[in-house]
Formats: structure tokens, sequence, C-alpha cells
């Protein structure tokens, strides 16, 4: 994406679209940002909340591909050159259906016009086939010991995909566990003193995605930790939650939405997106519509349907 004052638009937009459909990929270029990939890499194994959520996902999404790292492995990394890297962009961006997300003031038919211009292939790659992904079929455990001061741990379940109808449940469900005010934290850290932070985690994607608790406590503590988070867990779906909690999760909700889509920048990547995912440019004008939509029952049956599945819990103590 790219952000500029209207006066610069003419100036910018060329370059953009240059850049985005033509870039040059350079050696040097390469070799600069493969370094730094690397070094993330080779970090990872020190940065323990980092570890505890790619073991998560490791074995969350074993054989799909969400199971594997965005930044890839050493190994990946080390083989990857500037001409595979260029085949790939080829393919995979210039070659790809292009959508035009633009918020603010602009013409319309002069951001068309500079795109048409560049350079592109006379005949787009089909759509990335479907992979299906069902879950674990049990509950899973993995742990790797460091012999820290803290213990780091998830327990999360398959989730949502981003086209999912209900997904605004999701939302206010997480706003019930997360936040200062939240179950996890009154309960578990404020209450009982078993953590030093927590937090409900989350990620959508095309196929279904994660819903879990991420916790760091003492690893005197992670054996109550972990019952602590699935006592809280099963209140979600053992009770409804209380009309006070529902209004104040679906304000918070709806509140920091509006926040967030002050932005112009915000506007445009919310309606590139979900134009690409199918669910329309204007997906974000529709979240009040669809939280009117949401009641106790209906958090309670989305709790249901995500904590009744096998678990996995990933730990780093």
């Amino acid at each position: 994406g790219a952000t500029t004052l209207t006066h610069y638009l003419d100036d910018v937009l060329p370059l953009f679209a240059d850049t985005l459909l033509d870039p040059a990929l350079g050696a040097d270029e390469f070799k600069r940002a493969q370094s730094v990939a690397l070094e993330d890499i080779r970090t990872l194994e020190d940065d323990l909340g980092r570890l505890v959520g790619r073991m998560f996902c490791e074995n969350l999404f074993e054989g799909h591909p969400y199971s594997q790292a965005i930044v890839g492995s050493a190994d990946s990394v080390a083989k990857l050159g500037p001409e595979r890297l260029v085949s790939h962009y080829e393919s995979w961006v210039k070659g790809a259906p292009l959508v035009i997300a633009a918020s603010g003031k602009f013409n319309p038919a002069r951001i068309v016009s500079v795109f048409e211009k560049v350079k592109r292939p006379t005949s787009l790659r089909p759509a990335p086939a479907a992979l299906p992904y069902d879950g674990p079929r049990a509950p899973r455990v993995v742990e790797t010991k460091k012999n820290r001061e803290q213990s780091h741990l998830i327990v999360g379940f398959s989730g949502t995909r981003v086209t999912d109808g209900d997904r605004s449940d999701l939302r206010v469900l997480l706003t019930v566990l997360g936040g200062q005010s939240g179950r996890l934290f009154t309960e578990l850290r404020d209450k009982q003193a078993l953590c030093y932070t927590v937090a409900p985690i989350s990620f959508e994607g095309i196929e279904p995605g994660y819903v879990g608790v991420y916790i760091g406590c003492d690893p005197m503590k992670r054996t109550q930790a972990l019952t602590g988070i699935h006592r809280e867990l099963e209140r979600m779906v053992s009770k409804p939650i209380t009309s006070a909690e529902l209004k104040r999760a679906k304000e918070f909700v709806l509140g920091r939405h509006h926040m967030d889509m002050q932005l112009n920048s915000a506007i445009a990547n919310s309606g590139a997106f979900n134009t690409l995912y199918g669910l329309g440019y204007d997906e974000h004008l529709k979240l009040g519509e669809r939280l009117r939509g949401v009641t106790a029952l209906t958090v309670q049956k989305m709790a249901a349907r995500i904590f009744s599945s096998p678990a996995v819990t990933a730990l780093v103590v």
C-alpha cells in the first residue's frame, strides 16, 4: 500500500504502480533481505513467545501450509536465490488478479489508467487449489524445555474462516475473555496470581484458523495455569455470558472498529482484502448490523463449537 498527500498523488502513483508490478529485485537487495531473514530465524530460539507460537501452529496445522512460518526456515531461505524470487514474483504477484482500492480525495479514472499502462502477463494464473483442513482429531501436547524464569503456554483450537458469517460472535467472545477487565485477566492474574500476562489469541484465514489463549507464568505454576484456562473456557461453553458483558463487549468491538477505520489507509486495506475474499469492498460498513445479531446464546454456541474440539497445548518451560 501507499499513503500520500493528495497534492502529490500524480507523482507518487506511477512510482507505486511500477514498484508493485515491475520491481527490480536486484541481487544486492536480495542478499541484504536474505541476511535479515536468516538473522530473524536464528533469533527465534531465544524469543520464547514466538517459539511457543511456532510450536503451536506446527502441531495444530500439521500437514497444512498454515503450519509453516512465513519467514521460512534457515534451510529454505539459504537455498533461495534472486532468480527464483523473480520467477515467483512474476507468477504469484504480477500474474494474479489485481484489486485496486483507494480511499480519500482522488480521480478513480486516473488511478485505473496508471495501472493499465504497467506491463502485465497476458494470461493470469488460476486461483490456488483449495487446501482443506480438518484440524486435529485428538488432544495434543508439545513441550520444549529452556529452563528460563518464565514459562510460555498456548492452549488452542481450530478456529473460523474469514468468510464465516458468525465471526462477529467470535469477536464478542474474545472481547469477553480478553483485556484487563476480561475473564482471563480477572480470574487468572488478579484473583489467583497464576501468571504475568494472559490473553486470547486468534487468526482467521481462507481455511479455518485458530482460537486460543496465551499465558506467561512462573514455571512452578504452569499446571495450575493450564487448569485455570480450561476452567474459564468451559465456563464460556456451559453458561451464557451476562447481559452486561454482552453490552460492554459489543460497544468495545464497534468502538475499536470505528477508531481503526478513521484512517484512509485502513479503509483502502479493508476494501482490497475483503474484495479478494469475496466479502465485498464495503464489508467494513456492516459490523454494526452484524453485532446487532449477536446474543449471549450465539456467543455460547460459538464457544461450544470452538472449545469442544480437540485442543493443542504448546509449552516452553
